[in-house]
């Protein structure tokens, strides 16, 4: 099964270089509200985040109480070598960090 979904979900992505953004071309999260969209969608038994997908291919389950973060902050890229897990707070600290917002 693992070879389907692979085989289904690389043909979603703009496989680029190595260092390069590998961008979703798949469906895409609407916003409900502002700054929330733009996540790629791919079915999984049910509607998940492609970069989860990606890390859940490339790398195994994701632990409990872990997210999959962006190093780019492209939220269509998919490419393993831009992802890591951290922790709700670890997304927030990256988010500050890079004056991506916060509270308004």
């Amino acid at each position: 099964m693992q070879a389907e979904v692979t085989v289904r979900f690389f043909a979603l992505v703009a496989v680029a270089g190595p260092d390069e953004c590998w961008l979703w071309r798949g469906g895409v999260q609407k916003s409900k509200t502002r700054g929330r969209g733009g996540y790629g969608w791919f079915w999984l038994g049910k509607a998940q985040h492609a970069h989860r997908v990606s890390w859940l291919l490339h790398h195994g389950p994701i632990p409990e109480g872990k997210c999959v973060l962006h190093r780019c902050d492209v939220r269509r890229c998919v490419n393993p070598a831009h992802l890591w897990l951290g922790t709700k707070a670890d997304n927030n600290r990256d988010r500050d960090a890079k004056g991506r917002g916060g509270h308004r």
